[in-house]
């Protein structure tokens, strides 16, 4: 059985240092995507330290992150249209630093 945080999915996404940390939700015919949580952290303070969540290529959610973290974010940000891609997106926090995020969600089939 895989993983679950608020009885979501999980995803993590922890590339090399300086890296956007990005989990990617790919667009699935009649198909919606509700995100329960998103945990967030950078190994040090980071310099231009920005979450983003993208329907398609719409922001939908763009807050800066000033603080290494963990930092929890329970958001119940729910994509309404069927057949779109969702990006969570930690953008990278500088050199030498380290992001990770982890996302939790639930996908529901539309009719």
């Amino acid at each position: 059985m895989a993983a679950t945080i608020d009885g979501g999915i999980v995803v993590r996404s922890t590339p090399a240092a300086n890296t956007n940390a990005d989990v990617i939700l790919p667009a699935v015919a009649g198909t919606i995507y509700q995100i329960k949580s998103i945990i967030a952290s950078y190994s040090a303070v980071p310099t231009g330290g920005r979450l983003g969540v993208l329907s398609g290529a719409a922001i939908v959610f763009d807050i800066d992150v000033v603080a290494g973290g963990p930092i929890p974010f329970y958001s119940n940000i729910t994509e309404d249209i069927p057949n779109t891609t969702m990006t969570i997106r930690l953008f990278a926090g500088g050199a030498g630093i380290i992001g990770k995020l982890t996302v939790s969600y639930v996908p529901a089939v539309v009719a």
